[in-house]
């Protein structure tokens, strides 16, 4: 089975964006190939992260997903919370 197989109904959203929106919208975070919950010291280490890349003059984006048993049709922006954020990345 795999993406193009009509009977797997599990989908997957991935947004790229600003990253105080993503990561208030983040209730995991990626770690050590695994989601854990964003407790408030992993978000206090996030914010730091986005300082320091900002500090360096660089445009941040964050990276965050969400897994749905089935696709949600439409997408509404309740489906836009409880995110796992994957990383930040920095833009020169």
């Amino acid at each position: 089975m795999g993406p193009s197989d009509p009977t797997v109904r599990e989908c997957s959203t991935l947004g790229a964006g600003a990253p105080e929106a993503l990561l208030l919208a983040s209730d995991y975070h990626w770690l050590k190939g695994h989601a854990v919950p964003l407790t408030p010291a992993f978000r206090a280490h996030w914010e730091e992260v986005m300082r320091e890349f900002a500090r360096d003059g660089l445009r941040v984006l964050a990276v965050a997903y969400r897994d749905f048993p089935e696709r949600p049709s439409p997408l509404t922006p309740k489906e836009e919370d409880h995110l796992i954020l994957v990383g930040l990345v920095g833009l020169a």
